[in-house]
């Protein structure tokens, strides 16, 4: 799917303890100008295997991206409230002191 805009999710991330490993959060907003036949998805460098990836609670499909990214498909997030970004890594890949992957919450065209 062709990227239409694409912002990056620096800064502001919390790092949590998780039985797994580590837990990084970071909070976004749905962009309000999506047009029909446009989508969400998520593209992360950098990121493990075996690394879990949800957005408000909702466990995303891993699939492979462009340079070496994974890609995530949102499903539809509301506009008007704040969502959330989870991503949990295995206590092996990550110590939780500095974020290990980059993050671009992308606008691709579904048609």
């Amino acid at each position: 799917m062709p990227v239409v805009y694409a912002f990056r999710l620096r800064d502001p991330w919390q790092c949590e303890p998780d039985p797994e490993g580590v837990r990084w959060l970071r909070l976004f907003r749905t962009p309000p100008n999506l047009e029909p036949g446009e989508s969400l998805q998520l593209a992360v460098v950098g990121l493990p295997p075996e690394a879990r990836v949800a957005v408000n609670d909702v466990p995303l499909v891993r699939t492979a991206g462009e340079n070496g990214a994974a890609t995530f498909a949102i499903p539809a997030a509301p506009a008007d409230r704040s969502n959330r970004i989870a991503v949990v890594l295995p206590a092996t890949a990550a110590d939780g002191s500095r974020l290990p992957f980059s993050v671009e919450l992308q606008i691709v065209t579904t048609a």
